[in-house]
C-alpha cells in the first residue's frame, strides 16, 4: 500500500469517527457560522461542530446585531 492509500484509509477512517462523535452528539449549545466559501449562514454545534440546520435572516440579524 502506498503512502498517498495510507492517507486516504486515515481520512475515511477518520471521518467514520466525527461521524458517529456527531450521531452521539446532542447538540446543546450552538451558534451561528458563514460557511466559508458560501453566503450561507448555519447553526453549529460548539461541541461536534456538526451544522444542524439553516440560521433564518431573522436568527441571522440578531445574531451580528448582539
Amino acid at each position: 500500500m502506498s503512502k498517498a492509500d495510507n492517507i486516504i484509509q486515515q481520512q475515511r477512517n477518520l471521518q467514520k469517527e466525527l461521524n458517529k462523535i456527531q450521531s452521539d452528539c446532542k447538540h446543546h449549545k450552538e451558534s451561528i457560522k458563514q460557511l466559508p466559501d458560501k453566503n450561507e449562514w448555519w447553526w453549529q454545534c460548539m461541541s461536534c461542530n456538526k451544522n444542524t440546520h439553516l440560521a433564518t435572516q431573522k436568527e441571522i440579524y440578531k445574531y451580528l446585531n448582539s
